[in-house]
């Protein structure tokens, strides 16, 4: 789930359980009947339309209502394939707990959470392999889904029982209680290639690679984007796998860095010149002439090699452009991005 859920009520009798239900979810909003609460969050006066509208939306909903009203709303909307956000029925004394749909995607785990937190019963009716309570669209810390448009076609095969097949090392998938078979047509590869996947296939890349990235203050934000950009294509390293873009600390407040990081979704992460000094001799490229202006004898290697950590190594040497340079190093496993340098300071 990625919105915050909504808990809608449509009487004041089921007003208790679904505060009980508002506090167990930060973030969560409470909506309402018009003239049922008039504190709430929100009030509606149209209930099919307010629940076929959040549903749209890929809002997760929790109603204190019974199943059939919130069945008719969506049904018009279901497509078969498609992925859908949780939407959970729960009685007005919290004693059941129904996920009517999205329980491949956060709906049974919402439901058992709440059927916790309110004394209640959930009814769960999907299958009940434990190995599929972790949605494949919502991979570990550390790993990136390269086609989440294909999670929903790839879980329905699971769901029937279909056999599965994993390529390259991923240990968390490994220890997924799945039926393994090597010819099966279904595949999980696990890889740093920038592969496009498919409705057979989920490719997820162990962020594991560092961006080191300089530039000089005149420099272009295209300019530094395309550099990178040819960077990970020679080194037939896909964007997902970067765990963050990393630099010298005094270029942290470069448009061209900040730019970069954006286009790539990940942190900004910097090192003071002493901290790229000690890289020196693992760079490909040291330069006297960037030591003499930076003192350091490379950005853009050492803050990849830096930012991969003492086992890193680098695995594409500085490249250049006019105004900018970009070099590539990579972890042996994936990496926390919060334990790479320095958040740069603003």
């Amino acid at each position: 789930m990625t919105a915050s859920p909504v808990v809608l009520v449509m009487t004041a009798a089921a007003l208790p359980t679904a505060r009980r239900i508002e506090a167990a979810l930060p973030g969560a909003s409470l909506q309402a009947l018009a003239g049922r609460l008039p504190d709430a969050d929100t009030q509606f006066s149209d209930t099919i339309g307010h629940v076929r509208t959040l549903f749209a939306a890929r809002v997760p909903i929790i109603a204190l209502c019974p199943a059939e009203l919130l069945i008719r709303a969506i049904a018009p909307l279901l497509q078969a394939g498609s992925r859908a956000s949780p939407v959970v029925s729960v009685s007005e004394d919290g004693a059941s707990v129904v996920p009517l749909v999205g329980a491949a995607f956060g709906g049974n785990a919402l439901a058992r959470h709440l059927a916790t937190v309110l004394g209640g019963q959930a009814a769960i009716t999907a299958p009940g392999n434990p190995a599929l309570a972790l949605a494949l669209d919502q991979p570990p810390a550390g790993w990136c889904l390269a086609n989440p448009q294909d999670a929903a076609p790839v879980m329905a095969e699971l769901y029937a029982g279909a056999p599965v097949r994993i390529e390259g090392d991923a240990p968390w998938l490994a220890a997924m209680e799945l039926p393994f078979d090597d010819g099966a047509d279904i595949t999980l590869c696990a890889t740093t290639a920038a592969l496009a996947g498919s409705p057979t296939c989920l490719v997820y890349h162990p962020r594991r690679v560092v961006l080191g990235a300089g530039c000089s203050r005149n420099c272009t934000a295209e300019e530094l984007i395309a550099l990178a950009e040819a960077a990970l294509r020679e080194a037939d390293i896909a964007a997902g796998t970067l765990a963050a873009v990393a630099s010298l600390d005094r270029k942290a407040g470069e448009p061209a860095l900040i730019a970069l990081a954006q286009h790539f979704a990940v942190p900004l992460r910097v090192f003071s010149a002493e901290e790229l000094e000690r890289e020196t001799p693992r760079l490909a490229n040291p330069s006297d002439l960037v030591f003499a202006e930076t003192g350091c004898h490379g950005i853009s290697e050492g803050a990849a090699l830096a930012g991969s950590g003492p086992q890193g190594v680098l695995i594409l040497d500085k490249r250049k452009s006019e105004r900018a340079t970009a070099a590539l190093a990579a972890a042996p496993g994936p990496l926390d991005a919060a334990d790479i340098g320095h958040a740069p300071e603003v």
